[in-house]
């Protein structure tokens, strides 16, 4: 066969359709080559045989939450502090902060657990309080996010993952409230996250994900403890933002002797002014009342 002589951008055109998995015989008769002439001239130009893309989501799109809000994690409705978490709502509302993040764990779902708890909990009377929560807060925010928690994953695994967080909150009969299936979020400078590692100090997890990324301060919460540092630049923060449940609600931890330090409790506003996004952490020894003419 006579070979056909084809432009340099109709060589390129054909190695690309190879890269993306056509055969060389289709590509040898629609071109007019040979099988061994167009073979030696892939191998030669280094074309090997494509595959054909994957049809799976990528997951590189973590949301991104405006500043002016309130950051509480961990309330493990419903075993959550009323008394504490109304003070950082009242704050929030003084200070007319629009936007609620829910930094994981707000629902504890003790009911779909595979660890025994005291009193049994049923899933009903479980869902019924967190529905009650978020028609409080749904009524004071104009935007709420909802990250991903390992407690809100029992409920994904309870059903194998057939169904997302979305179908969660719709039992909830929560319309407002944004879920993400992350466990983490940016606000503006900040990586505000549910991680799935813990330490028995304060502060390193947080330290620690600021490694990963350089360029943000960090807060976090799921270790249930509180305290703020310095990342290891000297420049960023790094906060264990603490938990807003009631420690003495918990069976397991009451009833149980430990040598891990007690839960902390706490909570987080990141506060925009001018260019510069402020951290104003929040725990039960807050002066209230002088938070509250701050910005009120």
């Amino acid at each position: 066969m006579a070979e056909a002589k084809l432009s340099p951008d109709e060589w390129q055109q054909l190695y690309q359709e190879r890269r993306n998995g056509t055969p060389v015989s289709e590509l040898a008769q629609r071109y007019n080559l040979s099988g061994k002439y167009l073979t030696t001239k892939l191998s030669v130009n280094g074309v090997v045989m494509g595959i054909a893309p994957s049809t799976k989501p990528r997951y590189d799109k973590p949301p991104k939450f405006p500043a002016d809000c309130l950051i509480l994690c961990d309330s493990h409705i419903p075993y959550h502090d009323a008394k504490f978490i109304n003070k950082t709502l009242a704050l929030a509302q003084s200070w007319k902060l629009p936007n609620l993040l829910l930094a994981g764990d707000v629902m504890d779902m003790a009911a779909l657990s595979f660890f025994s708890h005291k009193p049994t909990e049923i899933l009903s009377k479980e869902l019924e309080a967190g529905e009650s929560f978020f028609k409080s807060v749904g009524e004071m925010f104009d935007n709420i996010l909802m990250l991903m928690g390992n407690h809100e994953r029992r409920f994904l695994h309870y059903l194998k993952e057939q169904l997302g967080m979305k179908y969660l909150m719709r039992l909830l009969d929560e319309r407002k409230a944004v879920v993400s299936e992350y466990s983490y979020a940016f606000v503006e400078d900040w990586l505000v996250g549910h991680p799935r590692n813990a330490s028995v100090i304060p502060g390193r997890v947080p330290v620690f994900l600021s490694r990963k990324y350089p360029r943000c301060n960090v807060a976090s919460g799921h270790g249930h403890l509180a305290g703020m540092a310095y990342c290891e630049d000297g420049e960023r923060l790094a906060i264990d933002i603490g938990c807003s449940v009631d420690p003495k609600r918990l069976d397991w931890i009451s009833e149980n002797l430990s040598v891990r330090p007690a839960l902390s409790q706490g909570a987080l506003v990141l506060r925009k002014v001018g260019s510069t996004t402020y951290p104003i952490w929040l725990h039960p020894k807050t002066d209230w009342e002088a938070m509250r003419k701050m910005y009120g």
